[in-house]
């Protein structure tokens, strides 16, 4: 059986469920860096999904994605870099305090 699990630093010590983004500055993009291991024989395609977001017409303002190889090997651990776009027009917006899941997982 495999699974994942993320963690915040390069040394795979501190596992996380949450990113903060700091303050962001519109017409800009912020990055942040997870450690993911694969603690599982098998390997998996990951993949990474931003939901749930509050509020919800955050999305027309904010853009999440992510780069790095989607194939993490059995036993494997593995960087990966998240990025926030934080699109011009968000100043047109109320959008103080926002928030979303990133749903992390792996198919054979």
């Amino acid at each position: 059986m495999s699974h994942l699990i993320v963690y915040s630093d390069s040394l795979y010590l501190d596992r996380t469920e949450t990113i903060n983004w700091g303050t962001l500055i519109p017409d800009t993009v912020e990055n942040r860096t997870v450690y993911v291991e694969n603690v599982g024989d098998k390997a998996l395609t990951l993949n990474l999904t931003a939901t749930n977001w509050v509020p919800s017409n955050a999305t027309d303002y904010l853009s999440f994605t992510w780069t790095g190889d989607s194939v993490i090997d059995g036993y494997a651990k593995r960087p990966y870099i998240l990025y926030l776009t934080v699109h011009a027009n968000v100043t047109e917006s109320s959008i103080g305090d926002f928030s979303f899941d990133i749903i992390v997982d792996g198919t054979w």
